[in-house]
């Protein structure tokens, strides 16, 4: 079972521990995670989470692909979970809005998340 994150934080329960989800929320769950922690920053697990944060450093016009690249890298060992593409927003200097498109056991998702430019 994963624990359930909503806007980035994981939800507390009732008793001060951490509510978890299962079944098809339990898959998107874990893709949420990976694609919003950043790679390379727990060091156990090197490959675990995305590049997400350095779309800054990618042209404008260069950024939708990086995305789904990104997501795509993330999630490589996700079975049954396939990048189908990624937008890219620019919401001020220091934001990005990401959209990733997911074909999750042939379920079509699109993931939102905030990036930022720290």
């Amino acid at each position: 079972m994963e624990m359930k994150i909503v806007d980035g934080d994981y939800v507390k329960d009732i008793w001060g521990g951490f509510e978890t989800v299962a079944g098809d929320n339990e898959t998107l769950a874990r893709i949420l995670y990976k694609l919003q922690c950043r790679r390379g920053g727990f060091a156990p697990f090197p490959e675990l989470g995305s590049r997400m944060y350095l779309l800054f450093r990618e042209k404008k016009a260069d950024r939708d692909s990086a995305a789904a690249r990104y997501a795509a890298e993330a999630l490589i060992d996700e079975p049954g979970a396939y990048v189908t593409g990624a937008s890219v927003t620019e919401l001020d200097g220091e934001r990005l809005a990401v959209r990733v498109c997911v074909d999750i056991e042939g379920v079509s998702t699109v993931i939102s998340q905030e990036v930022t430019g720290i």
